[in-house]
Formats: structure tokens, sequence, C-alpha cells
């Protein structure tokens, strides 16, 4: 069962994500509620990732190129099959690790 917190954040952040954008600007509009539909169904979906701030904008992004059923069945694909979800578990370790791997190579550290 989703939680009343979990709720509360992600009305926090709807207007929070591409506000100036026609289809989000609205609040509580269509564009808002789209967005809220995928983000609060991917949080069932994946209970180890949940609601991931950064995740109201890839799901922007695909709301404003497909339809909601689209835009959540592209972002459930990028999440699993394209293995995106390492970067928005609790411990962002996945993240950490891409981020050292840059900066190293930016100064000329092998890895």
């Amino acid at each position: 069962m989703l939680g009343c917190i979990v709720i509360l954040s992600l009305s926090s952040f709807l207007g929070r994500t591409f506000p100036s954008h026609p289809y989000f600007s609205a609040q509580l509009g269509h564009g808002q509620l789209c967005l809220f539909n995928i983000l609060k169904a991917y949080s069932v979906l994946d209970e180890e990732v949940g609601y991931c701030q950064g995740l109201s904008f890839v799901a922007g992004i695909l709301l404003m190129h497909m339809k909601e059923q689209d835009a959540f069945d592209t972002l459930k694909f990028m999440m699993y099959t394209l293995h995106v979800r390492k970067q928005y578990r609790p411990d962002m370790q996945d993240l950490q690790v891409r981020t050292l791997r840059n900066r190293m190579t930016r100064k000329g550290c092998l890895l």
C-alpha cells in the first residue's frame, strides 16, 4: 500500500517538474495528473526504488512525447531492461561509481 508520505512527496514535486512547460503548468491539470499517475504506479511496482525526485523529470520528458500508458511502459523498460534503476536505488551506488569514473577519466587516471 502506498503510504500517505509518499503521496504527499509526489504531490509536492508535481509543480516543480517543468513548471513553465504548457503541459505541466496548470496546477493539478492533465499533465500533472498523468505525471502523478506514472510516478505513483512506478513506486508501487518497484518498492526498492520507490519514488525518487529525479524520476519526475524522466517521466515528464516521456509524457511530452507520448501518451501516459506508453510513457509508463517506456519508463519501466528504461529502469529494468536498460538498468537505469541502479542509479535511483536508495544508496545510489551506481551513480556514485559512474561519477567517480568520469572524474578520474577527466584527470587522466586509468581505470
